[in-house]
């Protein structure tokens, strides 16, 4: 161990989370994982991680680290003040934090969840090919549970770039700032498999009304309130699921699956949110208005694939400017 942080103050649930587990569906293991992964990947890069290293995924806010040593670190996610030092870090920038002085995390002011990389990563056990804490089976991350006041978790040895606060380079606001538009969360969605088994009226409603996000929400998935949808299929056998998934139980109501849904479900599969919008869903908060929009399949693996393309330009660039630095 090179060095550590030390949980002060801990308002919300946080995870140690990676990119997830791969090749475990058919034992019934979720790939689980961080909500956002462009957005990771972005704040692993700046501060010389690996796209895949550990991070922390913040439940609205309110923690307090310390460090051992000093540490370079970068967040992403919902609307919340970050101070490194008492300097204010904006996100997809990079800030300093000292030895023995504390990174504050304020309270999220809309959105839900924020990411937040630190130089070297968290340097937890390996556990089924990844760090991802699996709250609902206990294994992964940090014992297998959401950090406490009191722990103190070890960090890899991490590069430190000369800055003398936030750099002013970084990535977009539209980036790494999550936040609902004017009207409300719009989210694109493909059809799914049994789509044509809801009626005409209420995929009419499904796409043109407004839906409110309940307080039945976790990482598993997120309950909504609205027109109650009408299928001519009932609940059936159980077959995949996937984060994205929308699912409509016998209320009517639309679950919409997020990264630790299980394997196999068996209510009926309206649509899938597309993959570039999924980091939305993990923003949702009790209240909020959400909107869907269907596309086909074709734009949804354009958007996807363009996301994909910008990304890849950017990480190069981070490189090129770490190298310099």
């Amino acid at each position: 161990m090179s060095g550590w942080c030390e949980v002060r103050r801990c308002g919300g649930q946080v995870l140690v989370q990676d990119l997830g587990r791969s090749g475990l569906r058919h034992l019934g293991v979720s790939p689980g994982g961080v909500c956002d992964p462009r957005g990771v990947r972005i704040i692993n890069a700046l501060v010389g991680n690996e796209g895949g290293a550990a991070v922390l995924e913040i439940a609205f806010g309110g923690l307090e680290l310390v460090f051992s040593d000093r540490r370079q670190v970068a967040w992403a996610g919902a609307d919340v003040t970050v101070r490194c030092d008492q300097v204010s870090l904006p996100p997809g920038r990079l800030g300093t934090v000292a030895a023995g002085h504390r990174l504050r995390i304020g309270y999220a002011r809309s959105g839900c969840r924020l990411w937040l990389a630190v130089s070297g990563g968290f340097d937890v056990p390996m556990v089924m090919g990844a760090k991802s804490t699996d709250v609902r089976s206990g294994f992964g991350g940090w014992e297998g549970r959401p950090l406490v006041v009191g722990d103190r978790l070890p960090l890899g040895l991490g590069d430190i770039v000369g800055l003398s606060g936030p750099s002013r380079w970084g990535a977009s606001e539209e980036w790494v700032s999550r936040g609902p538009e004017a009207s409300g969360w719009q989210v694109a969605v493909i059809r799914g498999a049994q789509w044509e088994c809801v009626h005409e009226k209420s995929r009419t409603a499904f796409l043109g009304e407004t839906y409110t996000v309940t307080a039945e929400a976790d990482r598993m998935g997120v309950r909504l309130q609205g027109t109650a949808l009408q299928f001519s299929v009932g609940e059936g056998p159980s077959e995949p699921v996937a984060p994205g998934t929308i699912q409509v139980p016998a209320s009517g109501q639309p679950i919409v699956l997020l990264t630790d849904a299980r394997t196999m479900g068996g209510y009926p599969r309206l649509a899938h949110v597309i993959s570039p919008h999924l980091a939305r869903v993990a923003q949702w908060r009790t209240g909020d208005q959400v909107r869907f929009h269907l596309v086909d399949l074709a734009e949804a693996t354009r958007l996807a694939d363009e996301e994909e393309r910008e990304l890849a330009w950017f990480l190069a660039g981070v490189a090129l400017k770490r190298s310099r630095s």
